[in-house]
């Protein structure tokens, strides 16, 4: 039988994971060299910050909601 959520291995009893939405850009969009970025974070515990990451690298980080981030001067894939 599955074990509910937050009692696995590597998780603190009566905690929930994170719910985390990327919320722009939305979905196949395209850009060139300027990014705008959102996200909604909730958490039981609270949310001190989000980071947002394109192709393996941190570009931003945000500590207060709403969670937003511009990039630009950058070549994007």
């Amino acid at each position: 039988m599955p074990e509910p959520p937050g009692t696995g291995a590597g998780s603190t009893p009566g905690r929930r994971a994170p719910a985390v939405a990327l919320t722009a850009p939305v979905p196949r969009a395209t850009f060139s060299s300027a990014l705008n970025m959102a996200a909604t974070a909730i958490d039981d515990h609270g949310v001190s910050r989000v980071e947002f990451w394109v192709d393996g690298a941190r570009v931003a980080r945000d500590t207060a909601a709403p969670y937003a981030a511009f990039t630009a001067n950058r070549a994007m894939s």
